[in-house]
């Protein structure tokens, strides 16, 4: 991700429904949004979840991810909406 200029510039989100795009604050506001959300719920396999939905919001492909994480010898730990 490159540093941002311009606070009112747009980002794509993979995965966002609509709109799909949002400026930089709207972008760090659903970050937090799942931060915050992810920390009051209990149960770490939700907990995964939300780390999930962080990571396709900054723009990762997740099933990618997934791979190369466990070509590397990790366990992916597959979340579990709340």
């Amino acid at each position: 991700m490159s540093k941002v200029k311009d606070k009112n510039e747009t980002w794509s989100l993979e995965g966002c429904k609509s709109p799909k795009k949002l400026i930089y604050s709207d972008f760090l506001e659903k970050i937090k949004e799942l931060c915050i959300e992810g920390n009051l719920n209990d149960g770490a396999h939700h907990k995964d979840w939300y780390f999930e939905q962080i990571l396709i919001k900054l723009g990762y492909n997740l099933p990618k991810l997934k791979k190369d994480i466990e070509n590397e010898g990790y366990e992916w730990n597959d979340g579990i909406p709340p």
